[in-house]
């Protein structure tokens, strides 16, 4: 939600409710009082309108914790004006007051959308970004949506570089990241028709193979939540990429990325990314554990010879025979261990060692 989308007298309400439902609620500050014209610097007027605004609804809910200011103001027009950033550092000092006063706790978070590395080192040598507790990061990978070994781990590695080398330590979260799956109509235009820019969606199995790589690689590299976007196709529109954005399809029905994100789910929610590590052949094993089981999803990129399989010997140093060990494909089908080997493909497989 946004802060537009109700007003303060129910957002108590909204909040609750969705709480209610086990749902986590992020709000975003956006359009009323919060965007300026960034031609020249914000009126003290306007500052005092947005103060009073920010109180109205953080007091009319201090349990809620998170709230994005702006939408992905990097790739807006007028992110590029001459006041941008002394404008939003005005605007977060009276926000970050206002919280402060109703909760110390509430958290600011500011959205860079895209991969480019020069938002990030705008961000992170404004003043500005002293004001911002959590850095958003919305990693779409336009427009083709390469796989996340060819991106991923370097990108964030490289944010992480500028952030410190600005004496910043913000936690990075992904609050909006997901990968378009084709309309299903073959051979025709799809991609944003209003600016004739086609895009590569993915097939229903690559979808599927995307959403669980780029979930564990970015657990592996301390991204702290991760918000897929987005829950159900918007609209039966074929050709617009932007419809097809979900893990249900427009009519509720759940697609196969669906199936792998709650079979993800199932095996990574409470357990912790240990190490990672690359064997011969290309094989990426990445470890996760708690107190009685541990969790390894590996695939080979670059693909591996076909046919390629590795010994469980050679995954589990501390390989026992009192040990339950089982195997799962992306979407949660069972696996054979044979002969106390697996084969490897670039599908991410699961492998779950429990003690007895």
């Amino acid at each position: 939600m946004t802060w537009n989308t109700t007003s303060a007298k129910w957002w108590g309400y909204e909040m609750e409710k969705r709480r209610a439902s086990g749902k986590l609620e992020l709000p975003i500050i956006s359009r009323s009082y919060w965007q300026s014209d960034d031609s020249k610097p914000i009126a003290s007027s306007q500052l005092d309108r947005l103060g009073l605004r920010v109180k109205a609804y953080f007091s009319a809910s201090p349990s809620t914790l998170y709230w994005e200011t702006g939408i992905e103001e990097n790739i807006k027009s007028r992110y590029r004006e001459r006041y941008y950033w002394e404008n939003l550092e005005n605007k977060l000092r009276v926000v970050r007051e206002i919280a402060d006063g109703v909760n110390p706790d509430i958290k600011l978070i500011y959205q860079i959308a895209g991969l480019k590395q020069q938002a990030v080192s705008n961000f992170a040598s404004s003043r500005a970004s002293r004001l911002i507790d959590i850095l958003s990061i919305h990693p779409y990978a336009w427009p083709d949506f390469p796989s996340p070994e060819t991106w991923h781990d370097s990108y964030i590695q490289q944010a992480r570089r500028q952030l410190q080398a600005q004496g910043l330590k913000q936690p990075i979260w992904y609050t909006e990241v997901g990968a378009p799956h084709h309309g299903n109509s073959p051979g025709a235009f799809f991609g944003y028709p209003e600016k004739n820019a086609e895009v590569a969606g993915l097939t229903p199995y690559q979808a599927v193979i995307y959403l669980v790589k780029l979930h564990v690689m970015a657990l592996h590299t301390g991204i702290g939540k991760i918000f897929w976007y987005n829950y159900q196709d918007r609209h039966p529109e074929r050709n617009h990429a932007e419809n097809h954005f979900g893990l249900r399809d427009y009519w509720g029905h759940p697609k196969p990325v669906y199936v792998a994100y709650s079979h993800l789910h199932s095996i990574l929610a409470n357990r912790t990314a240990v190490n990672q590590r690359t064997l011969a052949g290309n094989i990426r094993v990445y470890k996760f554990s708690d107190n009685k089981t541990k969790v390894l999803v590996l695939w080979s990129f670059p693909e591996a010879r076909s046919g390629e399989s590795v010994a469980l010997s050679a995954l589990l140093t501390d390989l026992s025979a009192d040990q339950k060990i089982e195997a799962f494909n992306s979407m949660g089908g069972r696996i054979r261990i044979s002969d106390n080997s697996i084969r490897i493909s670039t599908e991410p497989i699961f492998i779950l060692i429990t003690k007895p």
